[in-house]
């Protein structure tokens, strides 16, 4: 299912907006990371590629807080790849 709010500028043609809408996570073109408003060389979490972060060091920063949101996001998107439901 092509979605054009999550798939072009925010880049989240990855993940299934099942998946996405699934944990209730909204994109946002902005870093992640409290107190960034960065829109500039945004990358994605290695691990979930769903959030965007404009550098190591706000991608650190916010870890502790998007550690929990992360594996959920990896999680659902296993799930949704293997046609199975979430245990």
């Amino acid at each position: 299912m092509y979605v054009p709010e999550l798939s072009s500028a925010a880049g989240y043609s990855d993940l299934p907006t099942e998946v996405l809408s699934a944990v209730g996570h909204t994109p946002a073109p902005v870093c992640a990371a409290e107190g960034c408003t960065s829109t500039e060389n945004l990358r994605k979490c290695s691990g979930c590629h769903a959030v965007r972060y404009c550098s190591e060091a706000c991608s650190r920063a916010h870890w502790r807080a998007h550690k929990a949101e992360c594996r959920r996001l990896q999680a659902a998107a296993a799930a949704a790849s293997s046609g199975s439901p979430e245990s």
